[in-house]
């Protein structure tokens, strides 16, 4: 219908701008015709036609021009137009506006539905928070956050310090029942527990005696000198006495290692290993000490050699081997060269010959004096019961030659 309308009323030729401008019948009217159109006369009829048609236009909120490219009437002064009284009473008996009345209908509803929209929008903007309501709630959450976060903490703690309580209180009924005599007076006062000590549970060294008298047996176990924690395998009432080993040799890992390896240990208590030069010093400084020399061939032949007042000297010295004297045994003193010389390894020579390394020369590590008659760190060589090499493990004064050992072993205990 609206594009009938469209077509009819641009096929007018503008009649509404026609010269019939003296009929009009009403000054107002005219006024208006002639502000739009001076020296147009529009007829009557047709300016009812081109209003209803711009008044759909209206509606609709198109622009008057879309209809012709002469028209320079504006919305709103065709809507003052079309609000005349002749064109009022022409609009009201034209059935032909009815097609105009549904579109204004149809419109008026759009807008209703606009309008709810509109008005939607406003009370949910009137609902929506503020910067200063979002900063409030963010406060109120963080205190309720901070509060329950206590309280959890506070729970927690509580269980803690029950769960100690019950700890605590087996403990002591533990130590109660084994009858624990080490100078414990342990008094029980629920809900607490204290222990009162008459005298030190762990003594400031815990050695291989001291474990003998806790009933321990031959093994490596957690040892203390001189406040110092280290591991070592103790040998329990060896001839009735108890031993700390430093060297042991019963299978065929290497030997030929560096200063560092030599001064800190290496190897498996277990098995093969040198306790560590550095800790040798700092156990045989603090008292004195006895060495005892294990050793064993594949024939099955076994020996030993015992020096008093062992010690070994500082890193600033070279763990020098200091002894007093070779006191027992059956394989005679391979050391008494040794007595007093540096620790010697392939990366640090200090024999007494410059002509070589004897670390070099034996394959090993020892306190060699160009090159001595022991080679215990030597190279472990069971399958040759034969073979006199220099790198062999040797005690020259044992069976005056060079043979391999197949088991060596040097501890150290205290001095009676």
């Amino acid at each position: 219908m609206i594009n009938s309308l469209i077509t009819l009323y641009s096929q007018q030729q503008h009649p509404i701008f026609s010269s019939s401008y003296a009929n009009a019948q009403s000054e107002e009217f005219a006024e208006t015709v002639e502000i739009l159109s001076p020296g147009l006369q529009p007829e009557l009829g047709t300016l009812v036609m081109g209003c209803k048609i711009l008044l759909i236009a209206i509606l609709l909120g198109l622009s008057p021009g879309t209809f012709s490219q002469s028209d320079v009437m504006s919305k709103a002064t065709m809507k003052k137009l079309c609000e005349m009284p002749e064109f009022q009473e022409a609009l009201a008996n034209d059935a032909e506006l009815e097609p105009a009345a549904v579109v204004y209908d149809v419109m008026s509803k759009r807008l209703e539905t606009l309008e709810s929209h509109v008005e939607g929008l406003e009370k949910k903007l009137d609902t929506t928070p503020t910067q200063q309501d979002v900063e409030a709630m963010a406060a109120a959450l963080k205190m309720e956050l901070i509060d329950h976060v206590e309280s959890r903490m506070d729970q927690l703690a509580t269980q803690l310090e029950n769960n100690v309580q019950d700890i605590l209180s087996d403990l002591m009924n533990n130590l109660a029942n084994l009858g624990y005599e080490q100078g414990f007076e342990i008094q029980t006062h629920p809900p607490t527990t204290t222990v009162a000590m008459t005298t030190t549970t762990e003594p400031p060294t815990k050695d291989c005696d001291y474990l003998a008298n806790m009933k321990y047996e031959s093994g490596v176990h957690a040892l203390l000198y001189n406040g110092t924690e280290v591991e070592g395998y103790c040998e329990m009432n060896k001839d009735g006495h108890n031993w700390l080993v430093i060297q042991r040799r019963i299978d065929g890992r290497s030997f030929y290692r560096n200063w560092e390896e030599y001064k800190n240990g290496f190897g498996d208590l277990m098995s093969s290993f040198y306790f560590g030069n550095e800790k040798i010093h700092q156990i045989t400084q603090a008292r004195d000490h006895v060495l005892r020399v294990e050793i064993g061939d594949i024939f099955g032949d076994t020996g030993f050699a015992e020096y008093s007042n062992f010690s070994l000297s500082s890193e600033d010295e070279y763990y020098s081997l200091n002894y007093e004297k070779y006191i027992d045994g059956n394989i005679g003193d391979s050391l008494g060269k040794a007595k007093g010389r540096q620790f010697s390894t392939f990366d640090m020579d200090r024999d007494s010959t410059s002509l070589y390394s004897c670390a070099r020369l034996h394959k090993g590590a020892f306190w060699y004096d160009g090159c001595g008659s022991a080679n215990l760190n030597g190279v472990y060589d069971k399958q040759n019961a034969y073979s006199f090499n220099w790198q062999n493990i040797f005690w020259y004064t044992w069976k005056r030659d060079l043979r391999p050992l197949s088991a060596v072993k040097m501890m150290i205990r205290y001095s009676q």
